[in-house]
Protein backbone atom coordinates (compact mmCIF):
# COMPACT_ATOMS: atom_id res chain seq x y z
CA UNK A 1 0.00 0.00 0.00
CA UNK A 2 2.73 2.37 0.67
CA UNK A 3 4.30 1.90 -2.93
CA UNK A 4 0.69 3.12 -4.49
CA UNK A 5 0.32 5.90 -2.00
CA UNK A 6 3.61 7.37 -3.06
CA UNK A 7 2.97 6.77 -6.60
CA UNK A 8 -0.05 7.97 -6.34
CA UNK A 9 1.69 11.13 -5.05
CA UNK A 10 3.87 11.74 -8.05
CA UNK A 11 1.95 11.33 -10.44
CA UNK A 12 -0.56 13.57 -8.78
CA UNK A 13 1.81 16.42 -8.13
CA UNK A 14 3.20 15.82 -12.33
CA UNK A 15 -0.45 16.47 -13.27
CA UNK A 16 -1.43 19.08 -11.10
CA UNK A 17 2.43 21.27 -11.98
CA UNK A 18 1.20 20.44 -15.79
CA UNK A 19 -2.57 20.94 -16.04
CA UNK A 20 -3.52 24.55 -15.03
CA UNK A 21 -6.08 24.66 -12.42
CA UNK A 22 -5.74 21.33 -10.78
CA UNK A 23 -4.97 20.78 -7.30
CA UNK A 24 -5.37 18.41 -4.49
CA UNK A 25 -8.63 18.28 -2.14
CA UNK A 26 -9.43 15.92 0.80
CA UNK A 27 -12.41 14.31 0.85
CA UNK A 28 -14.70 14.38 4.35
CA UNK A 29 -12.39 11.06 4.92
CA UNK A 30 -9.61 12.31 4.70
CA UNK A 31 -8.80 10.74 1.26
CA UNK A 32 -6.65 13.46 -1.12
CA UNK A 33 -7.95 13.76 -4.66
CA UNK A 34 -7.03 15.88 -7.43
CA UNK A 35 -9.55 18.61 -8.47
CA UNK A 36 -9.95 19.49 -12.14
CA UNK A 37 -10.49 22.98 -13.11
CA UNK A 38 -14.06 21.55 -14.14
CA UNK A 39 -15.01 20.41 -10.87
CA UNK A 40 -14.42 16.53 -11.39
CA UNK A 41 -12.17 15.10 -9.10
CA UNK A 42 -9.66 12.42 -9.82
CA UNK A 43 -8.43 9.99 -7.38
CA UNK A 44 -5.35 9.35 -8.09
CA UNK A 45 -4.47 6.39 -5.20
CA UNK A 46 -7.79 4.09 -6.78
CA UNK A 47 -6.04 4.62 -10.23
CA UNK A 48 -2.55 3.99 -9.32
CA UNK A 49 -3.66 0.93 -7.38
CA UNK A 50 -5.68 -0.51 -10.13
CA UNK A 51 -2.75 0.37 -12.56
CA UNK A 52 0.09 -1.90 -10.41
CA UNK A 53 -2.72 -4.16 -10.45
CA UNK A 54 -2.80 -4.41 -14.49
CA UNK A 55 -6.16 -3.51 -14.60
CA UNK A 56 -6.64 0.10 -14.68
CA UNK A 57 -5.30 3.32 -16.78
CA UNK A 58 -1.49 3.96 -17.68
CA UNK A 59 0.54 6.75 -16.70
CA UNK A 60 -0.49 8.38 -19.93
CA UNK A 61 -4.24 8.17 -20.13
CA UNK A 62 -4.26 9.10 -15.86
CA UNK A 63 -2.39 12.46 -17.36
CA UNK A 64 -4.46 12.69 -21.17
CA UNK A 65 -7.54 12.06 -18.48
CA UNK A 66 -6.90 15.14 -16.02
CA UNK A 67 -5.86 17.27 -19.83
CA UNK A 68 -8.70 16.44 -21.36
CA UNK A 69 -11.58 18.30 -19.14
Amino acid sequence: MDLINEVAIYVGTVIIKHVPGTHWKVWPNGHPVIQLPIGKTLDMTRMTGDRLSHAGPTLETMFSMARSF
